[in-house]
């Protein structure tokens, strides 16, 4: 079905879906906390039409949501009483350029695709998240982190170049080194101000096989030293960590109910390349770990596709239809500990294990907050699911986290941001580069055509 005398302007140039299965779609994401208002869907074939999809609706004045795989969980990818701009089939991957150590691919491309046509080839993305099936330009919008982000950093520290589509309907050729205006705004920004059309990123050799260590300790303080040991040690490929707690039985607790008594363990996945016969070598004499849990070669494409087990586990158990409040932040080394430890204190519903990283102060666009210099602890609640009578608790944990958070020099990684923002909240994410990106917005889409259900600095001036 394509709409008529209700957008005339879009319906000139391409087709827009206004059936209602295809809407009910769009005003949903993984988050399941937020829904959308959504006018109609639009799927781009091309970056001309695109252009003029975006160029109609700046001269009509309708509002235009970006939406990738729809792994939102804050409205990021909802639509505000806006056309949703669905990218997911565009996933064409030109050749690798193999020479050059790059791969162009289209924004709905997975993760996934990527790898299928670049292992083969013996190279891989530089950061690529856990779960595969991400889209591409879906992860680029929010940063992208991984395994290797330690060393790495984020996703979109390596990008090339990008074909982006501004609110202004101009089609720019964007990077770190070429309308760098553009980079800061768009890549973090989740869609702020224009669309990402295709993307090239930088790529690495790839082993065929990898040697994994999983340790285990008993503080926090001895796994975040040891997170920012690895750091500089180039051997230690992947690096990630979590701290999950056995309930021991119960004890009073400050109201004078019972709680559940919990105990605290930490663990550490530490990979390195494995190109000869396995070894664990001397790398983990320095490290403070209590015990090796286990020890494992496997090839790099397995290694990588790891994290599928959780996925297909949370739609075999129900929980993937469950609400999802996803809490990720970035905080200074100095006040890591302090933080997971309250990070520790949050509600047992709340699930399998909390996720530590590290992420190194690379090359980023000004969209993309960072606390301060050096390298950021990441700090990440993923729920497997919360029924929903336990979504409105959740939440208002959530909130309690994220003013500490931001209290203590840290801020949010905006992919899990799972709160409306005002002025003064977002002045303090962005410190000292807010009023550069409130600018951007003005600039690159002065009509305001692209906005979201938790679109930042859309309304804000410098």
């Amino acid at each position: 079905m394509s709409v008529g005398g209700d957008s005339p302007g879009l319906a000139d140039v391409t087709r827009v879906d206004v059936d209602s299965a295809a809407i009910a779609r769009s005003e949903r994401d993984f988050g399941n906390l937020v829904t959308g208002r959504s006018r109609g869907v639009v799927c781009p074939e091309s970056l001309l039409q695109l252009t003029k999809i975006v160029d109609a609706a700046r001269q009509r004045r309708e509002r235009l949501t970006v939406r990738g795989g729809g792994m939102s969980q804050g409205g990021q990818g909802l639509p505000d009483d806006s056309f949703v701009i669905d990218m997911s089939g565009w996933r064409q991957i030109d050749a690798v350029d193999r020479e050059g150590g790059t791969v162009t691919c289209g924004p709905g491309a997975t993760w996934r695709n990527l790898l299928s046509e670049t292992l083969p080839l013996g190279l891989v993305p530089k950061v690529l998240p856990l779960n595969l099936d991400l889209s591409v330009a879906g992860t680029l919008s929010a940063g992208g982190m991984g395994s290797t982000s330690h060393r790495k950093g984020f996703a979109v520290s390596h990008v090339v170049s990008a074909q982006i589509v501004l609110g202004t309907g101009e089609l720019v050729t964007a990077g770190p080194a070429l309308r760098r205006d553009v980079f800061d705004a768009v890549f973090g920004g989740c869609g702020r101000v224009g669309i990402i059309g295709s993307v090239e990123l930088a790529l690495e050799p790839a082993p065929q096989r990898v040697q994994t260590s999983v340790l285990r300790y008993d503080t926090a303080s001895a796994l975040l030293a040891d997170l920012e040991f690895l750091a500089l040690q180039p051997w230690a490929y992947h690096v990630g960590a979590m701290c999950s707690a056995s309930v021991l039985g119960l004890k009073k607790g400050i109201a004078g109910g019972r709680e559940p008594l919990k105990v605290w363990s930490f663990g550490l996945e530490l990979t390195r390349r494995c190109d000869g016969p396995s070894s664990a070598g001397d790398e983990l004499d320095g490290l403070h770990f209590t015990q090796i849990l286990h020890e494992e070669v496997d090839e790099l494409a397995s290694f990588l596709a790891r994290y599928d087990v959780r996925f297909e586990m949370m739609r075999a158990t129900g929980a993937w239809e469950q609400a999802h409040p996803w809490f990720e932040a970035l905080v200074p080394l100095a006040s890591a500990d302090a933080a997971l430890q309250k990070v520790m204190a949050l509600p047992a519903f709340f699930g399998d294990g909390h996720r530590v990283a590290l992420v190194a102060d690379t090359e980023r666009p000004l969209a993309l907050a960072f606390p301060g210099t050096g390298p950021a602890v990441v700090l990440a609640v993923l729920p497997p699911g919360v029924p929903p009578k336990l979504a409105p608790r959740a939440l208002d944990a959530i909130a309690e986290m994220d003013s500490y958070i931001l209290s203590v020099g840290g801020c949010r990684y905006v992919s899990g941001w799972l709160s409306h923002r005002e002025g003064a909240s977002w002045r303090q994410q962005y410190s000292r580069d807010y009023a550069r990106l409130a600018e951007l917005k003005g600039l690159l889409d002065p009509e305001n055509v692209f906005r979201s259900r938790m679109l930042p600095l859309t309304q804000m001036s410098g």
